[in-house]
């Protein structure tokens, strides 16, 4: 059997692609970008090409620390709990926009990253934008419950509220999907997603 061999990335879509989204990656913490505070980072590898992706800061412990303290300050003080459903529904909508005005973009470094093919990652792309859309009807629909039965003088209410912030496990084989449709089911109830395209969404 002839031994595996990387292909080589000529491919001008994907180049383009590459240059407008930088390499080297930092981590997303408190609105900012930051490097890890102990200056180590890693190569990710597309499995199959065997080109380098991106390199990514290695976080440590205390940069999990930073990014769960600036989460809870998010829930607890942050815009998005205060907003309406209207207006969480606008930005939800106006970020699936922004997902399908660039697909091509994520499509392709998902192909890269994953070594899926790109006809398969467009489609991830595209479902995302639609689990987009989706939660922002949802928006529209949350509700509680009114209980008349415990007597005369008494009502039941059911009122449904985020409960604390979470952390989100992302699997390598669809990166894209997971980053893009977790965080949306939660930011419903009012959790917050920092992302680059949430800042975006917001203009």
């Amino acid at each position: 059997m002839k031994a595996f061999s990387p292909v080589l990335l000529n491919d001008r879509t994907l180049q383009a692609a590459l240059s407008c989204f930088p390499r080297d990656r930092a981590m997303w913490i408190d609105s900012e970008e930051v490097e890890s505070g102990g200056g180590a980072t890693f190569d990710r590898y597309s499995p199959a090409h065997g080109a380098p992706g991106t390199r990514a800061p290695r976080g440590t412990a205390a940069d999990a620390d930073r990014a769960i303290a600036a989460a809870r300050k998010a829930f607890d003080s942050g815009t998005w709990p205060k907003m309406t459903a209207s207006e969480r529904a606008g930005v939800l909508h106006k970020t699936a926009d922004l997902i399908d005005r660039d697909r091509e973009l994520p499509a392709h470094l998902d192909s890269l990253e994953s070594g899926k093919p790109i006809s398969q990652t467009r489609g991830e792309v595209a479902g995302a934008a639609d689990i987009w859309r989706y939660a922002a009807a949802l928006t529209r629909t949350l509700h509680g419950e009114s209980y008349a039965s415990l007597g005369s003088a008494r009502i039941g209410l059911v009122l449904r509220e985020p409960i604390a912030v979470v952390s989100i496990i992302t699997p390598w084989n669809f990166p894209l999907r997971d980053c893009l449709t977790k965080p949306v089911c939660q930011r419903v109830f009012a959790m917050s997603l920092l992302a680059t395209v949430r800042r975006s969404a917001r203009r």
